[in-house]
């Protein structure tokens, strides 16, 4: 992990309190891909940073003018890796001054190192085994009102997926593709099956999981 942290100096905060804080996964190993990856991370953070700076220099605005709700980024990950695979997801959540809701951006990196190639979803389980489990764990979570049966099995079947991860602990497959407006909603559409659940699913050694 590497944390950026920033703060101006008072002349140049212009009386808005801000600050910023960010600790952000970089992967440990050699190799162009994982190079790329670390490169790929930092580039965007550092695009974050420069980003928020600006809200703290605000020009020709008078501080009690400015919306009383502050600019939130907050930026997660989860997932691992290994010397087989990377599986990670980052998560950045950004609030606008005066904004009511959260915009969400989410990049996954799902990788085999042998090879440095991309891994999907119908790599790494059977979907056709998996698909009625998925469904059971959206009308558990209510999310049966966002997207029918047919819209769930479709983009599990997706070529090309990549909107999950995977740990030693299990998968979570990501949904919101299904309801753009879960983006603007704060709600974060997930299912999650354990190893236990996809075991039988499992179409790759399950000592190769990060």
């Amino acid at each position: 992990m590497e944390t950026i942290y920033w703060e101006p100096e008072p002349e140049e905060a212009n009386g808005i309190n801000c600050s910023i804080s960010i600790e952000y996964p970089i992967l440990n190993g050699e190799g162009a891909l994982i190079s790329e990856i670390n490169d790929q991370i930092k580039t965007q953070i550092s695009e974050d940073v420069e980003e928020s700076k600006k809200l703290c220099s605000v020009e020709d605005i008078e501080p009690e003018d400015l919306p009383r709700r502050d600019n939130d980024l907050d930026i997660f990950f989860e997932g691992g890796s290994n010397s087989h695979i990377i599986s990670l997801v980052i998560k950045k959540y950004v609030r606008p001054l005066g904004g009511a809701y959260a915009m969400k951006f989410f990049k996954y990196y799902n990788y085999i190192l042998s090879n440095e190639s991309p891994l999907y979803l119908d790599e790494v389980v059977d979907i056709e085994k998996i698909k009625e489990l998925c469904w059971e764990r959206v009308l558990l979570r209510d999310f049966d009102n966002r997207f029918t049966q047919n819209d769930l099995y479709n983009y599990l079947s997706t070529t090309q997926n990549s909107n999950f991860v995977i740990t030693n602990e299990g998968l979570e497959i990501y949904l919101l593709p299904l309801d753009e407006d879960s983006y603007l909603l704060g709600e974060e559409l997930c299912i999650n099956l354990s190893i236990d659940d996809i075991k039988d699913a499992l179409k790759i050694d399950s000592s190769l999981l990060p």
